[in-house]
């Protein structure tokens, strides 16, 4: 999860495209196997919580439904 432009790492440019995905949207294959980080079915502002938490160390895992 969360390696939105899938080079096998997570970083600061899959938290853009997380972004830019919250703006302008996925397709629904993106959401179900990537950006859907917290998998509650849908992207949206938790995921890119999570997302951020993790590139600043708060996380280190994603756990379904973590707030």
């Amino acid at each position: 999860p969360a390696d939105l432009n899938f080079d096998g790492i997570i970083d600061v440019f899959d938290l853009c495209l997380a972004r830019e995905g919250a703006e302008n949207g996925f397709d629904s294959a993106t959401v179900t196997n990537v950006a859907d980080v917290d998998k509650n079915g849908e992207f949206d502002e938790n995921d890119l919580i999570l997302i951020q938490d993790f590139l600043l160390g708060k996380i280190n895992v994603f756990t379904e439904n973590e707030v």
